[in-house]
């Protein structure tokens, strides 16, 4: 806004507008890649953990004779994939709830000084 100084209020208002939705947009823009590891590491957990567990199923039924303390240990590991995808998930998600947050009281900023400074502007000289 102060490089247009001298020029009408409504140029300075649009010009002001434009650079502040450029700069939202940066903010922004990979937030969305944030918020789509959150929603599908879990998945990939499980998937994991499923996978692991029909694996670990089949290895089982062609044992001659397999105990409960095999199949409690390979169960164990197994689930390790699920929570490291919840892991991943629950930081990934507060993680971009903290960004978002942030550009918001960032943009809000950003609008209350671009409304002071067009105040400022509108005011008689003195």
């Amino acid at each position: 806004g102060i490089q247009r100084i001298g020029k009408p209020i409504d140029a300075i208002e649009k010009s002001m507008d434009n650079v502040g939705k450029l700069e939202i947009y940066k903010m922004e823009r990979n937030l969305p890649v944030l918020s789509v590891i959150a929603r599908i590491a879990p998945l990939f957990g499980f998937v994991g953990t499923i996978i692991g567990l029909v694996m670990l199923l089949r290895d089982f039924a062609a044992a001659a004779n397999p105990s409960i303390n095999d199949i409690a240990d390979a169960m164990y590991v197994k689930m390790i994939t699920s929570a490291t995808g919840l892991i991943i998930g629950i930081l990934s998600f507060l993680g971009y709830s903290y960004l978002n947050t942030q550009i918001d009281k960032t943009v809000n900023k950003m609008e209350s000084a671009s409304a002071d400074f067009i105040d400022i502007l509108q005011e008689p000289t003195r």
